[in-house]
């Protein structure tokens, strides 16, 4: 899939259909069925977001990529699990808190198994209340297919998402820069869990992951979640919910903070994980017995109830600078300083500011770009996106605050506004994907002072 030539055939359908953009309909074609179809179906889809342009065709053109991206019909077939139970769980226990969902609620979504992920975030898409929750659940989406090396189908989300964007020249651009890389992203998956032991492609090392995260609270950042997220997964490996002391002491761990109970199990997670899928080898027709009481679902919590109870719970430094740790790049160059000080050199958007620093490292991630100091643990900011600053240096804790105040930009649906402390220097940016990439920066920025 040449993502270049196809944005540029959606820029040569916006000036084609600019005088009379009814000229769409005659390009639009046939259904969607394939990845080939995108090369035809979305030029016409981004004319019509250019001139806002709409009718029951395109509707259903989005639909029909929405579900080919998705694949519902073949989700979870492969598994012994009952999809009508899980959706009983999700509707329930976990879809009351997300309505209004956003990448920094994603957490203990990431610690289901990546088929079982697709499977929620499709639930999650359906009952969005905002082009922002629609927005934030198909940037998950993507990432998930990403990882499970579906690269086509997370492109084809990719640019549902970029439909979304209400500026078409800011959306095509993003489009492209988010279907850079993604084989890389896969690969430096694999390339992590196989450090850790894992091979991230086994129903073992996906239940171990899962099980290593409910032996401690600290991996949780919504703690009244995590119930609602351990039933799913014994839903979806019915010989879990055969096991009830696990399960009883996991709940209840997760209700009190006590684990004695739980230490007292003596579990290792990978011996306990391969236990369980020997289980459903040898007995397929197992069936799932549910532990999750009905009685305590949270059916009647509102979304603005969720939103204050999170408010009023402020993350500790020490949880956000763990969860920034494990955020994924999007796309990153790093100079070294022999390469960086022929830039300063020769290229006219680098000045004497520069100069100082042409001994170290020079970091770009699209929104954000500087130096890395390794001596000093600093971050000299110089760029936000295209606005330069004078230096800006940031140290670990300044980094994890700008990191608090972009989460909240994000959660309250406010712009991200950066003043420079003693210049007359200002970025703002309202599209809450800018920002959200401004979060990855600043996660690969402190992944490298910590190296």
């Amino acid at each position: 899939m040449n993502i270049a030539f196809i944005i540029q055939r959606c820029q040569s359908m916006i000036n084609t259909t600019k005088s009379s953009p009814k000229k769409i309909n005659s390009y639009i074609g046939k259904d969607f069925t394939s990845v080939k179809d995108l090369e035809r179906v979305l030029p016409a889809l981004f004319a019509a977001k250019a001139y806002s342009f709409r009718n029951t065709r395109i509707d259903k053109l989005i639909s029909q990529m929405f579900q080919f991206v998705i694949d519902e019909n073949n989700l979870l077939n492969n598994q012994q699990c009952d999809k009508t139970i899980i959706n009983e769980i999700m509707k329930n226990e976990l879809l009351p808190y997300y309505t209004e969902f956003h990448h920094s609620r994603s957490r203990e979504v990431s610690f289901l198994p990546l088929e079982l992920r697709l499977f929620v975030y499709n639930a999650m898409y359906k009952i969005q209340v905002s082009i922002s929750g629609q927005l934030h659940v198909l940037d998950r989406i993507g990432i998930t297919l990403t990882k499970m090396g579906q690269f086509d189908r997370a492109k084809i989300a990719y640019a549902l998402k970029a439909l979304h964007y209400p500026d078409t020249k800011e959306a095509l651009s993003l489009f492209y820069i988010e279907c850079q890389g993604l084989e890389s992203i896969y690969q430096n998956r694999l390339d992590i869990l196989k450090k850790r032991g894992f091979n991230g492609e086994s129903k073992i090392d996906e239940l171990t992951q899962a099980i290593n995260a409910f032996t401690d609270i600290a991996n949780f950042n919504d703690i009244r979640v995590a119930p609602a997220i351990l039933h799913i997964l014994e839903a979806y490996f019915p010989a879990l919910s055969h096991d009830k002391e696990f399960i009883q002491q996991a709940l209840y761990y997760l209700e009190t903070g006590d684990r004695s109970g739980l230490d007292a199990l003596q579990i290792s997670p990978v011996h306990y994980a391969e236990e369980i899928v020997h289980k459903a080898v040898v007995n397929p027709n197992l069936k799932y017995v549910g532990s999750y009481n009905k009685k305590k679902m949270h059916k009647n919590t509102t979304q603005k109830e969720v939103v204050t109870q999170k408010e009023n719970k402020r993350i500790s430094d020490k949880k956000l600078k763990a969860y920034l740790l494990k955020l994924e790049p999007r796309i990153f160059e790093f100079r070294e300083p022999s390469v960086q000080k022929q830039h300063i050199e020769s290229s006219p958007l680098f000045n004497k500011a520069d100069e100082p620093y042409a001994h170290l490292p020079y970091v770009d991630g699209g929104m954000l770009a500087g130096y890395i100091d390794y001596v000093q643990k600093k971050f000299i900011l110089r760029y936000i996106l295209n606005d330069e600053h004078s230096p800006n240096e940031f140290d670990e804790l300044q980094l994890i605050n700008l990191a608090r105040y972009v989460v909240e930009c994000l959660e309250k649906g406010q712009p991200f506004i950066f003043k420079h402390k003693q210049k007359d220097e200002l970025s703002a940016f309202s599209n809450p994907m800018q920002i959200e990439l401004i979060l990855h920066d600043i996660g690969f920025v402190l992944q490298i002072l910590n190296e």
